[in-house]
């Protein structure tokens, strides 16, 4: 539930006890959603701006 409610691993394993986050991950590492068409789109975003930003500003 908690992992469905966005919890990180860092706090799963707290929540949990686990003595690190690898138990963590190894354990329930397949109820994290996968974000990564998510994290590409955000990286593009990013990319693409500071782009334009530099473009604005050129170097001398």
């Amino acid at each position: 539930m908690a992992i469905a409610a966005g919890a990180d691993v860092k706090l799963v394993q707290r929540m949990l006890g686990h003595r690190d986050a690898t138990e963590t991950l190894n354990t329930y590492g397949h109820l994290w959603p996968d974000k990564l068409n998510e994290v590409t789109e955000a990286m593009e975003t990013a990319r693409a701006k500071a782009l334009e930003k530099s473009s604005r500003f050129p170097h001398h």
